[in-house]
């Protein structure tokens, strides 16, 4: 599965010629729904094991990786997001992902992601929950006022 700006697709580029043009920054990226299942059970694991642990060690490329998607794939990144708290709903593993990954998607694509957010939120209560355990970080108060009213009480 090609991940590619929707940016681009949304005013019209080929995507084909953007890259070969390179007028606009983004990243083709090819990324499956094994590579983020791969990801996300690691980042559970990491997060089940003692703290500089060899096994913590190993299994720390995960924490490494989601910050990259993060930061360079925020579709990516949203699923895995997705798929972690699907593997392990613990409120362990929630507040480790609302106060790390979470927030920080939030702080970067927040405000491109919220309508998306709010939408998954009218039938996803594990979300709202998790949206409960952010800290507003560096969101605007704009974007802070929306997540609250859609995150269920902090826990």
């Amino acid at each position: 599965m090609f991940w590619i700006c929707r940016r681009c697709v949304a005013v019209g580029y080929n995507a084909n010629a953007v890259a070969r043009l390179g007028r606009m920054e983004w990243k083709m990226k090819t990324m499956t729904a094994q590579e983020i299942l791969t990801l996300a059970k690691a980042w559970v694991h990491l997060h089940s094991v003692k703290e500089n642990s060899p096994e913590w060690e190993e299994a720390f490329w995960a924490y490494d990786r989601l910050d990259e998607w993060i930061h360079e794939m925020p579709e990516v990144a949203w699923d895995a997001i997705t798929e972690i708290r699907r593997l392990d709903g613990s409120d362990r593993l929630l507040s480790n992902l609302a106060a790390g990954p979470l927030e920080d998607f939030l702080v970067y694509h927040g405000e491109a992601y919220i309508n998306l957010i709010e939408d998954a939120c009218k039938s996803d209560d594990q979300l709202r929950k998790l949206l409960g355990a952010t800290w507003q970080n560096e969101m605007p108060d704009s974007l802070w006022s929306r997540i609250r009213a859609l995150a269920l009480p902090v826990w």
